[in-house]
């Protein structure tokens, strides 16, 4: 999967790279932070791939490097679902052709819908876009589905409303699972994810302690993700030396500031790569 930073797209805009050969038989598109991604998401993506087997359109992601709740109200944000290195991993594991990764600024908030959707059409030669009912773009995300149902029209390009999936009757959504974390609900968490929730720990500094006769690694909470309440947990430690599918299963308690697995004695590694609650 080719990835593309926003400024990259600014590049081709002002001519001064070509625009990329990726784009000639033109993409089918769907925007957002996708924090997750959850079964919902999986719905976008799967509306791309078939467009990619029914015309040949190759599938791409327009996302951010954080959730924009993240940007714009970080006081009152609880924590990420995933990371950028995990959404990224799963829309390559998807089948999903390239991703446009947006650092949000005030001068990308700033572009009206019309003109991003143009931008789209012309410089990524988007044919379809997918996107759910409540999808909004532009300056104060003042253009919603139906006037971009309007522009497509005349921008030549076709969209598909794709209908929310539900969970036990409520609409999945990344607020949603987020707030489900946070309520240490891990049972429904992985539903709506279809996967483990993963912690990614690839940034973490891990230190052995012996407490209590038992093994720990302990690390600092310095996670851009949402953690679940206070407690124990079973998880499947992913470590160094371990194949994808290999881990350790064990249990760790979470703490106010710190992380602390509970390891075999045996274990002498002592890199976390990542930690799915199971």
């Amino acid at each position: 999967m080719k990835v593309f930073a926003w400024n990259d797209i600014l590049q081709i805009i002002s001519g001064k790279i070509p625009v990329p050969d990726l784009f000639a038989k033109g993409t089918a598109i769907s925007v957002g932070s996708f924090d997750g991604p959850h079964i919902g998401h999986e719905k976008l993506l799967q509306a791309l791939l078939k467009e990619q087997a029914e015309r040949n359109f190759v599938p791409g992601v327009i996302t951010f490097r954080r959730p924009l709740t993240g940007y714009k109200c970080p006081s009152e944000y609880k924590g990420d679902v995933s990371t950028l290195e995990q959404r990224l991993a799963f829309f390559k594991n998807y089948g999903i052709a390239f991703a446009v990764v947006i650092d949000f600024s005030d001068d990308f908030g700033r572009i009206e819908g019309r003109v991003f959707l143009e931008y789209l059409v012309k410089y990524l030669n988007m044919k379809f876009i997918a996107e759910g009912r409540d999808f909004h773009c532009g300056y104060h995300g003042a253009t919603g589905i139906d006037q971009i149902c309007e522009y497509s029209k005349e921008l030549g390009f076709e969209t598909c409303i794709v209908p929310p999936v539900l969970y036990e009757a409520e609409r999945v959504s990344s607020s949603r699972i987020r707030q489900a974390v946070l309520d240490a609900a891990m049972d429904s968490v992985n539903c709506m994810l279809a996967r483990p929730y993963a912690l990614d720990c690839s940034n973490l500094v891990w230190k052995r302690e012996i407490k209590e006769n038992m093994f720990y690694l302990i690390a600092e909470k310095k996670l851009f993700q949402v953690f679940p309440a206070e407690g124990k947990y079973k998880v499947m430690a992913i470590m160094s030396g371990n194949s994808e599918k290999n881990g350790c299963r064990t249990e760790m308690i979470v703490e106010s500031q710190f992380l602390r697995l509970q390891i075999p004695e045996s274990v002498s590694f002592s890199t976390v790569r990542a930690i799915e609650f199971i």
